[in-house]
């Protein structure tokens, strides 16, 4: 979860962009994870209650690159256009899939905004595979359409997981801790001060056998908002790359314990960067084949890989600065909590271990052994060294000059 920087190439504006920075996407990772949200009380794994589902043997199809978008009552509904959907709650967790993720958006946004982050998202299975099951919800800024939105995702509970309906309204309906109605309302705040501040976030789900995805509006996609520091549609687009990549980082926790999930999406700075740097390589490159589409409604503006790492280099370093820490301190509570620190350092990190061991073993190597080993077997056994040693290397890294540390990227 976090926010576009923009392209400001004179030092001047270099330092407002770290201002914005800070402001605005720090609020966003303040107020949505990516690392394992506590179900609430109403949501705590099944037993005797549990309604059994038969798993199906998955047969991998295409997974479509156009989203077919309706609206459903009191909100819109967007799938891979001719993909199947999943129907109950087969456990599919951990495996590639054939089934669309399902889009649900509030009543008040625009329904070539859904179509666009349904896209984004499409096209983002199809780069790494097509891990689900997936709800994506989209609030919106209205009280009433927010209210809707909760009643069909707490009806869905009811239906598919035998959830109690009326704890997860009370959940769901309530601000802060991750309830649906928290993005809704910090989505109608950031709308009242003209900001264009915004919050996703991958929010459990495991045991009930999917992903959970929130978000308040990704103003980006609709350029019809009068907001200050207005996001482009290639910047959500980015985004919705980063949130899919927690999918697949979850994927590789198959147990249903909440604490053991919690712990397994740590450190910070390998979960948020990787994610981060991730959706940075695979947007620039899809970008450049012009692989992204965009509704006449989109936010414009250029999205340059190059300048967007170098602005994430100077955040990650004036935070490492500012909090006299490392890598090893992003945790959230820790000394270097920010989104320069985690996110923006833990992004190099990442783009120094890809052009160190090759861009293909996170993916290949360190994933599929997880869970079983740890995050420090894992590490040693993909990396070949310790995390202590790796950063204390990656912190003379940042010491090297600003030429020797851009010519690491990989070319879009």
């Amino acid at each position: 979860m976090e926010q576009t920087l923009k392209n400001v190439p004179q030092i001047a504006r270099k330092i407002i962009t770290l201002l914005f920075l800070f402001f605005v996407i720090f609020i966003s990772s303040a107020c949505g994870a990516s690392s394992e949200v506590a179900p609430p009380a109403s949501a705590e794994p099944p037993t005797s209650t549990e309604i059994p589902t038969e798993t199906p043997t998955p047969t991998l199809g295409p997974v479509a690159l156009t989203a077919s978008c309706v609206k459903e009552g009191g909100h819109i509904y967007c799938i891979g256009e001719e993909m199947p959907v999943v129907t109950g709650a087969p456990d599919l967790y951990g495996q590639q899939i054939s089934f669309s993720p399902e889009f649900f958006c509030a009543s008040d946004l625009d329904i070539r905004l859904c179509k666009a982050a349904t896209e984004a998202f499409l096209l983002a299975a199809k780069e790494w595979g097509n891990y689900g099951p997936v709800e994506y919800w989209i609030m919106g800024t209205d009280e009433a359409a927010g209210d809707s939105m909760v009643d069909v995702f707490c009806n869905r509970r009811s239906e598919r997981n035998d959830d109690d309906f009326n704890e997860c309204i009370k959940h769901e309906g309530t601000f802060g801790d991750h309830g649906m109605n928290s993005y809704r309302e910090l989505g109608a705040q950031w709308l009242e001060e003209k900001s264009a501040a915004s919050t996703m976030g991958h929010n459990g789900g495991r045991h009930f056998n999917y992903h959970k995805y929130t978000s308040s509006v990704p103003w980006g996609f609709d350029n019809s908002y009068d907001l200050e520091g207005q996001q482009s549609a290639a910047g959500e687009q980015k985004t919705v790359f980063h949130e899919y990549f927690h999918t697949i980082q979850h994927s590789a926790l198959l147990t249903q314990d909440w604490y053991e999930r919690d712990e397994g999406m740590k450190p910070r700075w390998f979960t948020e960067g990787g994610a981060e740097f991730m959706a940075q390589v695979a947007t620039a490159r899809l970008r450049s084949s012009d692989a992204f589409t965009s509704s006449e409604i989109a936010g414009q503006g250029s999205f340059d890989f190059n300048q967007e790492m170098q602005n994430a280099l100077f955040a990650a370093k004036e935070s490492f600065k500012s909090c006299g820490g490392d890598l090893s301190d992003t945790g959230y509570g820790a000394k270097c909590d920010s989104y320069g620190a985690a996110y923006a350092g833990g992004a190099w990190a990442h783009a120094y271990l890809s052009h160190t061991y090759g861009s293909d073993v996170l993916l290949e190597v360190f994933y599929p052994n997880r869970e079983a080993m740890g995050f420090e077997g894992a590490f040693m056994h993909t990396y070949g060294q310790t995390v202590e040693d790796f950063v204390t290397e990656f912190n003379e890294f940042l010491k090297l000059p600003l030429d020797q540390q851009m010519e690491i990227l990989p070319q879009a």
